[in-house]
């Protein structure tokens, strides 16, 4: 039987986030940089599933997306 797929709200795409995880997969994104320039988010971090960047300012803490990938954690739209 195939397991069934639950729409993921924008609020548990946020937690996720919020948690320094991808907020489709759920898992930790990991550093791939640092800008020591960006005093409030310095590391750059991606998931390594599906390349989702953003910036955080340590590890497993929440992450700021990148501009191209805000639209993820709008609200539901339609109906």
């Amino acid at each position: 039987m195939k397991k069934s797929r639950r729409k993921q709200s924008a609020a548990d795409r946020q937690n996720r986030v919020n948690n320094g995880c991808c907020p489709i997969h759920g898992i930790g994104m990991t550093q791939i940089g640092h800008n020591a320039s960006q005093s409030d988010a310095p590391f750059e971090a991606s998931c390594p599933r599906c390349g989702i960047s953003g910036k955080t300012d340590s590890a497993g803490s929440a992450i700021i997306l990148d501009p191209q990938f805000l639209h993820l954690l709008d609200g539901e739209r339609g109906g």
